[in-house]
C-alpha cells in the first residue's frame, strides 16, 4: 500500500474514534463521547513551547499500527488549529 494510501486510511480512522465537537476541560481535550484524545503536561504549565500531548495510548494500542494512528491524531489536531488559526485571522483582517 502506498504512503498516501496508508495515511488516509489512518485518518479516517481517526475520524471514526474521535466524534465532534471536542471540549477542553481542566487540562484535558475530550471529544462528544467523553474519550480524552489530548492533555496539557507540567512543562506546558511550566511555558515550555507544547500545544498538547496526544493522549489514548491505552485505547490506541488494541489497533493494528498503533504508534502510526497516535501519530495520525496529532496531524488531525494540527490540521484543526492550523485550519482555525487561518479562518480567524483572516476574519480579523490581520493576514
Amino acid at each position: 500500500m502506498n504512503k498516501d494510501k496508508e495515511r488516509e486510511l489512518l485518518k479516517k480512522r481517526v475520524f471514526e474514534l474521535y466524534k465532534p465537537p471536542f471540549t477542553f476541560n481542566c487540562g484535558y481535550i475530550f471529544d462528544t463521547d467523553g474519550q480524552m484524545m489530548a492533555d496539557e503536561t507540567q512543562a506546558m504549565r511550566a511555558h515550555i513551547q507544547h500545544v498538547a500531548r496526544i493522549r489514548g495510548w491505552g485505547r490506541l494500542s488494541y489497533f493494528e499500527h498503533p504508534e502510526a494512528l497516535q501519530d495520525m491524531c496529532g496531524e488531525v489536531v494540527a490540521e484543526a488549529l492550523t485550519d482555525y488559526w487561518t479562518k480567524h485571522e483572516s476574519n480579523q483582517g490581520n493576514k
